[in-house]
């Protein structure tokens, strides 16, 4: 445009000073939208309810992770009480025989898996166990996904979901398929250390309470947390239920060992940097 103004005559300047604000305008809806826009407006339509009213997407698989936009960065902290994280995922009827190989291996869940590794090192040294990983972060979830498919592994899988929100479901699903749950690991959650953000942490009543209806006596509740603050909460959470037993009674005392025997990523940092971690371990009554 500049260009065309330095040559052209005193007429044709003024039409193009006319024309410029509309063909500025027409640029900017031509640009393509940067990748993590995308992401964003995309995954408000993906986590739409399963009545199906506003979804353009395609339909979301049984591990609930379609194939996502490449995004340049994940976002470490996310709102569980957000609109698009309050919404249940859809889940078949047999998703579960869907998933693993074998649905009657008893299972271990990961509340909070992150990447996925501790899930990965759990199923490659426990063939005798399921183990689910569940993950809020929906691009997080579908890479999982992606190892675990890609491993070969019979008896790993994960779920993109809101603890809170999908976890009876996820567990009504397991007792259909005629197994049951050994063990539920709530690993380093997110602190929220915002006092206005503390009800965003993971360890809810409603968590709590889905877990006590959900599972057999002997299954186990793991907990840990490199912060005091949030390994204490978790606890008192699961303490004043009623429905629990803490192996440790003392609540000053914490257990000395990772009952599972394989650390996450956090942990071993948290190790050597020569700082604590306050784990618990709890049963159900």
């Amino acid at each position: 445009i500049w260009s065309s103004l330095r040559t052209c005559s005193i007429f044709r300047k003024k039409m193009l000073f006319q024309l410029f604000p509309t063909m500025l305008m027409f640029s900017i809806i031509q640009m393509k939208p940067s990748p993590r826009v995308l992401f964003r407006s995309r995954a408000l339509v993906l986590r739409s309810s399963s009545n199906g009213q506003g979804t353009t997407g395609p339909a979301s698989p049984v591990d609930g992770n379609p194939a996502e936009p490449k995004v340049k960065k994940v976002r470490q902290h996310v709102n569980p009480l957000a609109s698009s994280y309050q919404q249940p995922i859809e889940l078949r009827g047999g998703w579960v025989s869907e998933v693993f190989k074998d649905p009657s291996l008893p299972f271990h869940i990961d509340i909070g898996c992150a990447k996925g590794k501790f899930c990965m090192q759990l199923a490659a040294s426990r063939p005798d166990l399921n183990v689910l990983g569940l993950e809020i972060r929906r691009p997080v979830a579908a890479h999982c996904s992606k190892i675990a498919q890609e491993s070969g592994m019979p008896n790993i899988g994960f779920l993109s979901c809101n603890a809170n929100v999908d976890l009876h479901r996820i567990l009504d699903g397991i007792d259909r398929s005629k197994s049951r749950v050994a063990c539920l690991s709530i690993q380093y959650p997110d602190p929220h250390w915002k006092k206005a953000h503390q009800k965003r942490r993971v360890v809810q009543p409603v968590l709590v309470e889905a877990i006590s209806q959900r599972i057999d006596l002997d299954c186990t509740v793991f907990l840990q947390s490199d912060v005091q603050e949030v390994a204490l909460e978790m606890r008192e959470r699961f303490r004043e239920h009623g429905g629990f037993l803490d192996t440790v009674e003392d609540i000053e005392e914490w257990i000395s060992e990772n009952p599972t025997g394989i650390p996450t990523e956090r942990e071993v940092a948290t190790f050597a940097k020569g700082l604590p971690v306050y784990r618990s371990l709890l049963k159900r009554k």
